[in-house]
């Protein structure tokens, strides 16, 4: 395994992290947020645990068309790539700008990629699926990484605490897998989450073939998901989305759940390069092939 050097690329200082689309009415992100294609967001408000930039800071990121009403920026810009409508827009502390500074194709090749590789990983400790009341517990002992493999079903069939114990100076992986004839629509159910010496900032649930993702109640940790579409209706994470897109709530302007900052401190593998002989060895195949042609 390479060196424990990872990290959620781009996404790190954001609290919601979209590929494409967002829908939200009627809450709040503490952090901030990116959507990659376009927003619709009202009664909301950004960023209030974020420092104070004078406008030096974006804190909503919109690539293409943004539509914010009703809501306050607290802390920071909204920065938009091609249009920007709303009305009662509140920026104490910033301003709206046009322009894109993320290039957010490029964050999820870097991410999916990740997710991907992560989702390959064994696991390293320990955990106890309790079938009388349906609870999970994660137990691990390594001082730097701890992995953790569950089964979608596992998960959604879930009516009591997540419990995870693990050293505070190490990072939690937790892959949701999806095995060959499980469906891979992921549902993270309302039953509360224990930690034991890792917190919230360490711990990521890593979700690479979820098509959807759907979660409530106040699951603790990044929820990384970069092909999924999600819907958040109730409740409070706490630590950062990834998702292809965001509906809050089940509906159109149904209630919406909040996102609490939580900025992921974690260290995971990164995927491992080649070592300079495969180089070498695929330099000579692709001689031998041309070889081959040319005859």
């Amino acid at each position: 395994m390479s060196a424990h050097a990872g990290d959620l690329g781009v996404a790190n200082s954001f609290n919601v992290f979209i590929f494409n689309n967002m829908k939200s009415h009627g809450s709040d992100a503490q952090g901030r947020v990116a959507v990659g294609h376009d927003s619709n967001i009202s009664s909301y408000s950004v960023g209030l645990l974020e420092s104070n930039s004078n406008g030096t800071r974006d804190d909503l990121i919109v690539g293409h068309n943004s539509s914010f009403s009703n809501g306050t920026i607290e802390n920071g810009n909204l920065r938009y790539g091609n249009s920007s409508t709303g009305s009662s827009q509140t920026l104490p502390h910033g301003s709206v700008l046009q322009g894109n500074p993320i290039d957010f194709t490029a964050a999820y090749n870097d991410l999916n990629g990740k997710s991907s590789y992560w989702s390959t990983l064994g696991t390293t400790g320990t955990v106890d699926i309790n079938i009388f009341n349906h609870g999970i517990t994660c137990t691990g002992t390594d001082a730097n990484l701890n992995v953790f493999n569950i089964t979608r079903d596992q998960l959604a069939a879930m009516n009591n605490a997540f419990a995870i114990s693990a050293p505070s100076s190490s990072t939690v992986l937790i892959n949701v897998l999806t095995p060959v004839g499980q469906s891979h629509d992921i549902f993270i159910p309302n039953t509360g989450m224990n930690f034991s010496g890792v917190n919230e900032s360490k711990v990521v649930f890593n979700m690479f073939s979820a098509s959807t993702l759907t979660f409530q109640g106040s699951p603790r940790g990044a929820l990384l998901a970069p092909n999924a579409d999600a819907f958040f209706s109730t409740g409070a994470l706490e630590g950062t989305l990834i998702a292809q897109n965001l509906n809050q709530g089940l509906g159109d302007f149904q209630d919406s759940g909040q996102f609490n900052r939580h900025i992921f401190g974690g260290n995971l593998p990164n995927s491992p390069v080649p070592e300079p002989a495969s180089f070498a060895t695929l330099g000579l195949g692709i001689v031998a092939v041309l070889r081959r042609r040319k005859k």
